[in-house]
């Protein structure tokens, strides 16, 4: 067996030593032994250039400014062709804000590598609206520094320190290097450029919060582009659920959040604060919405964060990504919801008409879970005249996603629609409830629906059944004693079975009323205004 020469098993053992030294960065695990072995500065000299860049990355990472300054500094020392240290070192400058660093830096490169110096002369992409800045219009700048004011108002986190993300879009992985400063104007400004993307550590240096964030997540083998068509509507059904009832069961606690696509795998809910809080009674509210929510969410995770009820030790507990930015890796953008998309700006001024909690409604919401179920407050409008909905959507988390959907106006699954008519057709006013849900959808007729429901006939569509044809995993819901089969009728006040009777024609009268109601309001609305003519 050939003997493997002495540099390259030298070659290899550096490759593998910091293959674990990132390791133990990214999961925070021993963190004495990774600080001392990233002090060992006297092995950068049997580092070649690229592995002396992935020494500064950890100790970024690490958050260990020193030992990062000292592996460039060797680096231009010794590796002055390099043209990517440079470049990293000026990067990792701009992102402290260190401007004594960078004149630093160019005179440095002026002396070693004179033919790298024009990196110093051009901006990176992005900053091109950051030149323009100085030509816009007094009323202009003064509008986006009411923005930024707002935003910052919003989501504050630690005060002397933040976080940038990075990316290694060769192995697929980001994450977060500490920036031991507080957050500037400037900084904002680049994440909301899409230059850099920051997050914020949520605990404040004292141990309490002015913010925290419930974050729903798809399931990781649901991310997949191509999903089988029933599984697609399985994760659309239930994300309309989950915009809908997280903020639903905050109003109810007197609470209000802001929601956010994070521009990767999901969704931020974020409940600000006017003041600081104690942690562990955020969390125990925020855990007993994610609670009351987890059994229905076959597709999506709820995790609350901060994950801590106090800071230990030098950490800095869990940090979140700031809204907005960009999402390094998938490259995608966030933004607030419900809207559309927009520039930056315009997502900014969503956040004129948020509210921030006080620190009084966290006092007085009810930490305690609560035995029964809550009812959706968006079916507080509709409590006198649809109580039937109010009651299913409580009851059964499938039909009150294909709700959201019928509410929002979206399309429905040929599977979707056999369910609802299956279920609605045979409540006594299933002609109003059913033209009030579709009535919202771009291809509501009237007469295809009153067809529909005229065509039903036998019982209402099993929990079973129901499960099958959406293709849902979760448990079968608990129904009351002596009942044929379960079905989500049984959960309406009042309802009878024996009132199933189905014709062709309408033969309840206050179906009928509610049908003519609602025709005279469609005519209406064609009619000219009193003291105006037809055109």
């Amino acid at each position: 067996m050939n003997a493997i020469p002495k540099q390259t098993q030298g070659a290899v053992q550096y490759d593998l030593l910091l293959d674990n030294l990132r390791q133990q960065v990214l999961t925070g695990h021993n963190p004495d032994k990774t600080t001392a072995l990233l002090s060992r500065t006297e092995l950068f000299e049997h580092l070649n250039p690229e592995q002396l860049l992935s020494w500064a990355s950890c100790a970024q990472i690490a958050g260990n400014i020193a030992i990062a300054e000292k592996a460039f500094d060797h680096l231009h020392e010794h590796y002055p062709d390099s043209e990517e240290a440079w470049n990293e070192h000026r990067d990792y400058l701009q992102a402290m804000n260190d401007s004594v660093g960078l004149a630093t830096l160019r005179a440095q490169c002026r002396v070693r590598a004179p033919q790298f110096l024009a990196l110093f002369h051009t901006q990176p992409q992005g900053w091109e609206r950051e030149a323009e800045i100085p030509d816009a219009s007094f009323v202009t700048m003064n509008r986006e520094k009411i923005l930024i004011s707002r935003f910052m108002e919003i989501f504050r986190g630690r005060e002397d320190c933040f976080a940038r993300q990075w990316v290694d879009k060769a192995e697929g992985k980001s994450g977060y290097m500490p920036v031991r400063r507080p957050m500037t104007e400037q900084d904002l400004r680049e994440h909301l450029s899409g230059l850099r993307t920051f997050g914020i550590y949520l605990m404040q240096a004292d141990g309490r919060v002015r913010i925290g964030v419930i974050d729903a997540d798809l399931r990781k083998d649901l991310r997949q582009p191509s999903l089988p068509a029933s599984q697609r509507d399985s994760v659309r059904r239930e994300l309309a659920y989950i915009l809908e009832r997280i903020p639903a069961l905050a109003g109810d606690m007197g609470l209000s959040c802001i929601v956010e696509f994070s521009g990767s795998k999901g969704y931020h809910f974020w409940f600000p604060f006017d003041d600081p809080v104690d942690p562990a009674k955020l969390r125990s509210i925020l855990h007993n919405f994610s609670n009351s929510l987890a059994k229905d969410l076959p597709c999506f995770t709820l995790e609350v964060f901060p994950k801590q009820d106090h800071l230990s030790g030098k950490g800095l507990g869990n940090l979140v990504k700031l809204p907005l930015g960009i999402h390094r890796l998938s490259g995608k953008p966030s933004r607030f919801l419900p809207g559309d998309r927009g520039d930056a700006w315009r997502q900014l001024e969503k956040l004129e008409q948020a509210t921030i909690n006080s620190v009084a409604a966290l006092s007085a919401a009810k930490a305690a879970p609560k035995a029964t179920v809550v009812e959706h407050p968006s079916f507080k409008r509709w409590k006198n005249d649809y109580p039937e909905l109010a009651a299913i959507s409580a009851a059964c988390p499938l039909l009150a996603g294909i709700f959201s959907l019928c509410r929002e106006g979206r399309a429905l699954s040929v599977r979707e629609e056999r369910v609802l008519f299956g279920v609605l057709g045979f409540l006594d006013r299933r002609g109003a409830v059913l033209h009030a849900l579709l009535g919202n959808q771009a291809e509501y007729n009237r007469h295809l629906v009153d067809y529909r429901i005229s065509r039903l006939r036998g019982t209402p569509l099993g929990c079973k059944k129901i499960h099958a044809l959406l293709e849902s995993s979760r448990d079968l819901c608990d129904f009351p004693p002596g009942a044929a089969y379960g079905h989500p009728l049984l959960f309406v006040d009042g309802w009878q079975s024996g009132r199933c009777g189905q014709s062709e024609n309408v033969s309840n009268l206050q179906d009928a009323l509610d049908q003519l109601r609602q025709s005279l309001e469609l005519v209406g609305r064609f009619l000219p205004e009193p003291g105006k003519a037809m055109t």
